[in-house]
């Protein structure tokens, strides 16, 4: 092959690769201190305050969750791995519903797994919960999207319970 040849075919090469790359999305980052906007909010009751600490790296989050309401405050601390596979984990003996309190059957199912942006993440769940008419599975549904600006998280939840369909949608400000 001839020198010109061969430097035209590295060119075609690099100047692939450069499109390739430019084209893949960096994955957001969540990490950091962040505040519930209630305002901006939807299907929260009022008088309810959020904060949340995230740590985040690579596919690994860890979130502890402070959640302040004229009943108290609870800190729940989770974790989850975007890797798309299967684990279980260890959901609360008691699930609250907008109808009340669901005792838990043990453990919980999960996945948690990227989009194809990079901007957000889908966790979904199925946990075993004990009803009146007998044991039943709660399934809920919850993307993690971080704006653009990296300064506005957005967590909207669909919960398929025994008792029908809860929707929410948390918004947080980054501090």
């Amino acid at each position: 092959m001839k020198l010109g040849t061969r430097v035209s075919v590295m060119l075609a090469v690099l100047a692939s690769l450069a499109l390739a790359a430019s084209g893949a999305a960096a994955k957001a980052n969540f990490s950091g201190a962040w505040v519930m906007d209630a305002a901006r909010c939807e299907g929260i009751p009022r008088g309810v305050a959020q904060t949340l600490t995230v740590k985040h790296e690579g596919d690994r989050v860890e979130i502890e969750l402070k959640v302040k309401n004229p009943q108290g405050e609870q800190t729940i601390k989770d974790g989850y791995t975007l890797d798309g596979a299967e684990s279980e984990f260890n959901p609360p003996p008691a699930i609250k519903t907008f109808t009340g309190d669901m005792p838990t059957l043990g453990k919980g199912r999960r996945t948690a797994k990227w989009t194809p942006d990079g901007a957000a993440f889908v966790i979904t769940e199925f946990v075993d919960v004990k009803t009146l008419e007998g044991p039943d599975t709660m399934k809920a549904l919850r993307t993690w999207t971080l704006l653009p600006d990296g300064k506005t998280l957005t967590v909207e939840q669909k919960s398929q319970t025994p008792n029908g369909l809860a929707m929410n949608k948390r918004v947080f400000v980054k501090q």
